[in-house]
């Protein structure tokens, strides 16, 4: 972690000096200097604290902050973002966009899915729900009926739910 800090300390200080304060902090691509400062900062917190607990022989305080500070050093990840914008790196930067576009669709089919559920679930509980307890609910039918369409359709007490369902119904239920 020390390495990995004084190299982005150096990193810094070398770009201020190639392209000069002005147009570091406030040229074309001003934002990333900022996060890159906004990292060092917080990974100099981080080491200065924990190394501060570890001299004085306590635990590293573990208050909400200093968790929210960790957390933030996986924003450091976000540097090789960057990197996208090479030529080289086309390929990828098309497979990063195949993958965001593809959590669209799998957001809608999700969406898909629980509106089936709960439609199952409210005809399920309407038809079983005063009759067997895995039904008496429309989030418990939803849950028993996805169980179902699963592999795990039983009973509380283990025993196959959808032959009790055609033991009791008969063959409507089977339809």
């Amino acid at each position: 972690e020390i390495i990995f800090t004084v190299f982005f300390i150096g990193e810094v200080i070398v770009k201020l000096r190639v392209f000069g304060w002005k147009e570091y902090l406030w040229g074309p691509e001003w934002y990333w200097s900022w996060f890159d400062i906004l990292c060092i900062i917080l990974a100099v917190v981080d080491m200065g604290i924990t190394y501060t607990s570890m001299a004085a022989n306590q635990e590293a305080p573990s208050s909400s902050l200093l968790g929210s500070m960790k957390t933030l050093k996986l924003a450091r990840l976000g540097r090789i973002v960057r990197l996208l914008k090479f030529k080289i790196f086309t390929e990828l930067k098309l497979m990063i966009q195949g993958v965001f576009t593809g959590l669209r669709v799998l957001f809608w089919a999700v969406v898909l899915l629980v509106g089936c559920m709960y439609l199952i679930g409210v005809v399920t509980k309407t038809l079983f729900g005063q009759e067997r307890q895995e039904f008496r609910y429309v989030p418990i039918a939803m849950f028993t009926a996805f169980r179902c369409f699963t592999d795990g359709c039983t009973t509380e007490e283990g025993e196959p739910l959808h032959e009790k369902l055609r033991d009791r119904f008969g063959g409507f239920f089977m339809l």
